[in-house]
C-alpha cells in the first residue's frame, strides 16, 4: 500500500466514484 499516492488515488477515486 503506497502512502505517497494514497492521497492522489483517494482524490481521483472520490471524483471518479461518488461517496456511498
Amino acid at each position: 500500500m503506497e502512502k505517497s499516492m494514497s492521497k492522489v488515488e483517494l482524490s481521483k477515486e472520490m471524483r471518479t466514484s461518488p461517496t456511498v
